[in-house]
């Protein structure tokens, strides 16, 4: 997991082209004009995923995908994302390789309170549990890089 501010972006980029792609895309969009939905930036190998919705204070299931890493930006608001080590938890629902999700249990977890102008980077070994209230319920834009890794 990597999380930073995105004026520190080109540090990562190094994670490889699609990783590159997926940050200067970021970094040069005018991202508050964006649609709600998918868009694909290079077919199925690079997309982005575009929300709005409001915080919720009661959490679910983590969540983990098998073949891409998500890099999620806040474009607005703020939220926390709690994150744990995948291989620490139990599927709750068995993964869908349609979707590319798996949901799971954690039983500890690390928050990580993100903001407008930062980004998450979850790999597949990263569980994590985006959407919860930070420190009051607050609508958010968010912008979810799909980058395939395998």
């Amino acid at each position: 997991m990597i999380f930073d501010n995105i004026k520190n972006a080109k540090l990562y980029y190094g994670l490889g082209e699609l990783f590159e792609k997926g940050l200067k895309f970021l970094e040069e969009t005018d991202l508050d004009s964006l649609p709600i939905g998918k868009t694909e930036l290079d077919g199925k190998n690079l997309y982005i995923a575009v929300s709005e919705y409001t915080t919720k204070d009661v959490a679910g299931d983590f969540e983990a995908h098998d073949n891409y890493a998500d890099i999620q930006y806040i474009v607005s608001g703020n939220e926390k994302i709690d994150y744990a080590e995948r291989r620490d938890c139990a599927p709750s629902i068995p993964y869908n390789p349609e979707k590319d999700i798996v949901k799971i249990k954690c039983e500890k977890s690390i928050p990580l309170y993100i903001g407008a102008k930062q980004f998450a980077i979850f790999f597949p070994e990263d569980a994590h549990r985006p959407n919860v209230t930070a420190d009051k319920t607050c609508a958010v834009k968010k912008v979810v890089v799909k980058v395939k890794v395998q």
